[in-house]
């Protein structure tokens, strides 16, 4: 919806729309929009004029949901927010403060991944095949995966490949050791 035709229109839906937030009466929006300044009389014509139109609520609507758009918490303000409090501990010569801002911007971002291991030894010992290893860990890697055949095999088949590698790495050190 563009702004209301009618001038005084728009100006009291702008003054309601700014009061919701700073606590202004509809008589105050009424008279901050050019119509009387009598508080009694501001009172009575704003109510008026609300129950009669429902383009001024609407407008008021719209921009209520052009504000909520325009905060809308995403990736890209939160890592700017931190860039932000970075330069301002940059500025504060805050070393700690600005390692503090880089490393949550690296999180956030991805690029910062903390691995940890899951399991206890011997928790492999009761798996009998390598299809069962690899459903250990595709579900590891994602519980809520769904394990196809594909996955499964293209997880054995890295399996057997790092098996060849330790296999050769394994015979390369008995030779360099006798």
């Amino acid at each position: 919806m563009p702004p209301l035709e009618n001038p005084r229109h728009e100006a009291f839906a702008q003054a309601l729309f700014e009061g919701l937030g700073s606590g202004l009466t509809q008589g105050q929006a009424y008279s901050a929009a050019g119509y009387t300044n009598n508080p009694g009389a501001a009172k009575a014509s704003a109510s008026r004029l609300l129950n009669s139109t429902n383009h001024i609520i609407e407008r008021v609507q719209e921009l209520q949901a052009q504000a909520a758009k325009h905060k809308q918490i995403s990736v890209e303000s939160i890592v700017d927010e931190l860039e932000g409090a970075r330069q301002i501990a940059r500025e504060n010569n805050q070393a700690s403060a600005m390692v503090a801002a880089s490393t949550a911007k690296a999180k956030i971002l991805g690029l910062e991944i903390n691995r940890t291991e899951v399991g206890k030894p011997g928790d492999f010992g009761a798996l009998n095949s390598k299809e069962e290893l690899a459903e250990k860990y595709l579900l590891e890697a994602n519980p809520d995966a769904i394990i196809t055949v594909t996955k499964r095999n293209m997880v054995i088949a890295e399996l057997e490949r790092h098996m060849a590698a330790i296999t050769a790495i394994a015979a390369n050190n008995d030779c360099l050791q006798q």
